[in-house]
């Protein structure tokens, strides 16, 4: 019988040491508290197998305000609520059912991420120094294409032109600007003040000049007085031209109301001046004689 004892003895100190052994080898861990349900924000617990959404398809559901997220998790949304973003329509909000990411680094400092339920929009912000910024929308492609529809904010076309048909853009929004109020490169769009329409008209230096060079225009400089005389005088006019030596020039003196103009057929004619109720008088007979 002692010999029983003494082998019993021994297997159980063995059984001990071993048991002791183990327990020695157990971190901190083993007398951790474990969650008591998996949306458990008490700090040093253990996390459940699908602990704020990871690992199953638990995720926390938000009802009255996405901004009172303060730890990393999934999360789901099933009515509007302060911080629910809006689609891109710019009104309705994402839909009941959207889930989203929230990540934490510190209280003034997290990010957000939701995935609408009803269509392809993904919405992301950001807190900066305890604000939440605004809403920010990933773009992404619709099936089959590698662009964005005009609807989403993009262009609706992989190509400058088809993005110019998609934004129904016409040929002037590839047109180059008038690179001075005299540039006459033809296919250029014109700007206010261009051969003085909208503006002040287009000084020139000679009359002759203006018609060989500009076109259609507003001018204004001085002019060899017509009739011969070699005065200068003051004037504004209007440049016509049709094409080659084509054309007409109408001019008017400044401060005398006087008016001219003359025409050209491979050359100018002469100025001719117009007669009117300022520089005429109805004689008894009802002729016009010149002042």
């Amino acid at each position: 019988m002692q010999g029983y004892v003494k082998e019993s003895a021994d297997r159980l100190r063995q059984l001990v040491d071993q048991v002791g052994s183990t327990l020695a080898g157990l971190g901190t861990a083993s007398t951790a508290t474990a969650q008591i349900h998996v949306d458990d924000e008490t700090p040093g617990r253990l996390q459940l197998t699908g602990a704020f959404g990871w690992g199953s398809q638990h995720v926390r559901t938000v009802v009255t305000d996405l901004n009172a997220l303060t730890v990393s998790q999934k999360f789901s949304i099933n009515a509007d609520a302060p911080g629910v973003p809006r689609q891109l329509s710019g009104t309705l909000p994402f839909a009941a059912g959207s889930t989203g990411i929230a990540l934490t680094w510190t209280a003034n400092h997290q990010q957000q991420l939701v995935f609408n339920r009803t269509n392809a929009q993904i919405a992301y912000r950001y807190k900066n120094g305890g604000v939440w910024q605004p809403d920010q929308h990933l773009a992404l492609y619709p099936a089959g294409q590698s662009f964005l529809s005009v609807a989403q904010g993009g262009t609706g076309g992989s190509t400058p032109a088809l993005a110019r048909a998609g934004l129904q853009l016409g040929t002037a929004a590839t047109a180059a600007l008038t690179a001075s109020n005299v540039d006459t490169t033809p296919g250029r769009a014109l700007k206010t003040g261009d051969f003085g329409v909208g503006s002040d008209a287009v000084l020139v230096t000679n009359w002759n000049d203006a018609y060989n060079n500009l076109g259609g225009a507003f001018i204004a400089g001085n002019a060899s007085s017509p009739g011969g005389t070699g005065v200068s005088i003051n004037a504004t006019g209007i440049n016509l031209r049709r094409g080659g030596l084509v054309g007409a020039q109408m001019m008017f003196y400044n401060g005398d109301n006087q008016l001219m103009f003359r025409t050209a057929f491979n050359g100018f004619g002469p100025w001719v001046k117009v007669y009117h109720t300022g520089n005429t008088t109805r004689m008894a007979d009802n002729t016009l004689r010149a002042i």
